[in-house]
């Protein structure tokens, strides 16, 4: 061989080489820079592990969640496993002080992880990009994505436990009549949605055991067929029950709000408080509260 030959075959065998130094590179950067930092989710699921795969250069979600949330998540240990990223950390509910927008965390962390699949996608390219496709970077960002109908609704913190959260200031509805508008608490022409078909959160086995007084709240849409829709767990409890409101409140029928004569979509919010005592039967209240 030449020694022009010899300069192509290692050019050709440090190729793979050079490229798996960026790949671990990109890794190790986005590690340094993600660790102990505390991010809003912007593809909640209420299930332990959330899936991604690579579509072009966008990561997207495998499959809609059927809930939505502001939630925190705190990573604690990333991996990268051929083309499978594991982020693995803490899941918080996102709760704000309406008086003061002070940004709180709830109380109860759940184990959650992120997982993204870059099949034969750009890894490299795409890693970097990571941060700022799955989360927001601040609360701002993250309450500026909620639709303007209702952000009045989410996120909260309860004044009082066990009560329904206090009605908002001031007192108007949001309904889609062609578009969003918001029309005054006392318009006459304005009769809000009837919930005709209701269904029974189930009691989990992890609630039974733990014993929890908890309250979980949701805000959604109640669209002009009267199906619930656009639905967002605004305060998490853990314990399955999430989940199991989730499971009951998709199932509720409503006869829809009519606006001066014509059927209307209209935000509303609700809270679902389990209380599980020591020796006592498991019991539930649920509250309609509209805003």
């Amino acid at each position: 061989m030449t020694l022009a030959t010899y300069r192509i075959a290692f050019a050709f065998l440090s190729t793979p080489f050079a490229r798996c130094q960026t790949a671990d590179t990109s890794f190790s950067e986005l590690q340094n820079k993600i660790k102990g930092h505390k991010y809003v989710l912007k593809n909640f699921s209420a299930q332990p592990i959330t899936l991604y795969h690579l579509s072009g250069d966008r990561f997207e979600a495998d499959s809609p969640p059927p809930v939505m949330a502001a939630a925190l998540f705190s990573p604690t240990e990333l991996t990268l496993n051929g083309t499978i990223l594991t982020i693995r950390g803490k899941r918080f509910g996102l709760l704000l002080d309406r008086n003061t927008n002070a940004v709180a965390a709830s109380p109860l962390a759940v184990d959650a992880s992120l997982k993204v699949d870059f099949g034969t996608g750009d890894r490299d390219a795409t890693l970097p990009t990571l941060i700022d496709q799955l989360f927001f970077t601040n609360v701002s960002q993250a309450l500026n994505d909620i639709p303007v109908y209702l952000r009045p609704l989410i996120p909260q913190k309860l004044v009082q436990k066990g009560a329904p959260a206090a009605t908002c200031n001031p007192c108007t509805h949001w309904i889609r009549h062609g578009t969003w508008q918001q029309v005054s608490r006392n318009d006459s022409g304005l009769t809000l949605p009837v919930l005709i078909k209701t269904s029974e959160p189930e009691v989990t086995r992890a609630a039974l055991v733990a014993k929890p007084d908890v309250e979980a709240q949701f805000s959604y849409v109640v669209d002009e067929n009267g199906r619930l829709t656009e639905l967002w767990l605004t305060h998490a409890v853990g314990y399955g029950l999430n989940e199991s409101c989730v499971e009951a409140l998709r199932r509720q029928i409503y006869r829809p709000a009519v606006y001066r004569g014509t059927p209307v979509a209209v935000a509303l919010s609700q809270s679902i408080h389990f209380q599980v005592g020591h020796g006592a039967p498991a019991q539930y209240e649920l509250w309609s509260v509209t805003r």
